[in-house]
């Protein structure tokens, strides 16, 4: 439990340092750094959908596949939600310097920033991955880093926002998969 409250807490902590941690990172960039940013956006929008399915076949228990794909897709909505309400503007619209020219901005200007919903959709599938293999599920966790160091190294995120996202997806994910197991 104490695990949980300081976690949140540090999220929390991390609204107050969002635009001088992103500010840090985007002073970190180079044209290696952006490249290496660049296939690991490509690779886990495009390829995470691969492994996802992959993941969606070891189950032989049509439930598990329906629950995972439950919890996905309910982490979704109600992030969606949440950004509809909270209205947070992304870090490349905010701070100066945000953007990288490799990258397309052009879709997220409609879009808000609070939380990640590509965060919050990797790590709802953490439990499941877990319940397949612990091995995977570690594997899983750090998909779900990468995803939110890219989101926030692009300028599409601040870090609370793939903190809250990691946050509301496991454990929209979590209620999910317990389902499974209480039946």
């Amino acid at each position: 439990m104490i695990y949980w409250i300081l976690a949140v807490l540090l999220m929390v902590l991390s609204f107050f340092v969002d635009k001088s941690i992103s500010s840090f990172i985007f002073n970190l960039r180079n044209s290696l750094l952006d490249l290496i940013f660049k296939y690991s956006y490509l690779m886990l929008k495009d390829y995470l959908i691969l492994i996802v399915n992959v993941i969606f076949l070891y189950f032989k228990d049509k439930r598990k596949i329906i629950n995972a794909i439950l919890g996905f897709l309910s982490t979704g909505v109600l992030i969606t939600i949440l950004k509809y309400f909270i209205g947070r503007m992304r870090p490349f619209e905010v701070i100066e310097n945000a953007k990288i020219g490799i990258f397309d901005y052009s879709f997220a200007s409609f879009n808000t920033s609070f939380p990640s919903w590509h965060t919050g959709a990797v790590f709802s599938l953490l439990p499941f991955a877990f319940y397949i293999n612990k091995k995977l599920g570690y594997f899983w966790i750090l998909i779900g880093i990468l995803e939110g160091i890219t989101r926030v190294y692009t300028g599409y995120h601040y870090l609370s926002d793939v903190l809250f996202g990691g946050l509301i997806g496991y454990l929209i994910g979590w209620l999910f998969f317990r389902k499974i197991l209480l039946k």
